[in-house]
């Protein structure tokens, strides 16, 4: 479902980073509803948790492009 080319491993990452920020997204059921019809004719019975992480990482990677002239590696 992802791409993963050049992805650290999860204690790379944690090392490498000193500060942490967590964010907590409530998304109303009904949302969640209507993405899985959206993707519906693609993925076969998708769960909430991959409907959502799949919207998380198409807005990281589009705001990632839209802030430099060639795409970074991800970092996810």
């Amino acid at each position: 479902m992802f791409p993963r080319g050049d992805l650290p491993t999860i204690t790379e990452a944690v090392l490498k980073e000193t500060k942490c920020l967590s964010k907590r997204y409530v998304i109303d059921t009904s949302k969640i509803a209507a993405l899985k019809a959206m993707i519906a004719d693609k993925v076969e019975n998708p769960t909430r948790v991959e409907v959502v992480t799949a919207l998380i990482y198409k807005c990281a990677i589009s705001a990632s492009r839209s802030n430099s002239e060639s795409p970074n590696p991800t970092l996810f």
